[in-house]
């Protein structure tokens, strides 16, 4: 996309579905580079009966002074959808009404322009974080599941060990990130 070799689709035609759950996971797994997500509220825009993107909201995970969170956006690989993002976000606003929060991983996202662009404004940044990687099998894991109280069903656990280190002893390790930025709209 960033080098403009995507197929390029506009919004105005395409339709908005609210897609299930399964559907929301499938796409997001193939799709975007975090995977899947938790959230509660998913829809998609469908061009010639397929889901060329998606957008999902949740309660804010982590700033409970705002009511929801946009989690994912996301086209399907390969293709630009011109105005998705916004006809997406104007749909969800449409039928819910409160502040919404947002983060953008500095990683991937250069300057968060995408949310400028729908009308956030930036709040600040998060410091550089991380996330757990399988070494024997290459697969990503969010941080969050690997809290010490979680890791009691390991097999070498010991509770003389820190969090690291039993993720260690298991075939983990930590990729750290750049931090992200936040975005708000009320």
């Amino acid at each position: 996309n960033i080098l403009g070799k995507s197929q390029k689709i506009f919004a105005r035609k395409t339709e908005i579905v609210k897609i299930n759950r399964h559907d929301k996971d499938e796409f997001l797994t193939k799709n975007h580079i975090q995977g899947s997500d938790n959230s509660k509220i998913y829809y998609g825009l469908v061009y010639n009966g397929e889901i060329v993107a998606c957008m999902t909201f949740g309660n804010s995970r982590f700033n409970k002074n705002y009511d929801f969170e946009l989690m994912r956006f996301c086209p399907k690989n390969y293709f630009t959808v011109i105005g998705g993002a916004s006809r997406l976000l104007k749909h969800f606003r449409k039928h819910h009404v409160g502040s919404i929060i947002s983060y953008a991983d500095k990683r991937y996202s250069f300057d968060g322009n995408l949310y400028k662009k729908l009308g956030f404004s930036l709040d600040g940044e998060t410091k550089p974080s991380f996330s757990v990687f399988n070494i024997k099998n290459n697969t990503m894991h969010s941080r969050l599941s690997f809290r010490k109280h979680q890791m009691t069903h390991f097999p070498l656990y010991d509770e003389d060990l820190k969090a690291y280190e039993i993720m260690q002893l298991h075939g983990y390790d930590r990729i750290w990130d750049a931090g992200e930025y936040r975005f708000v709209m009320l």
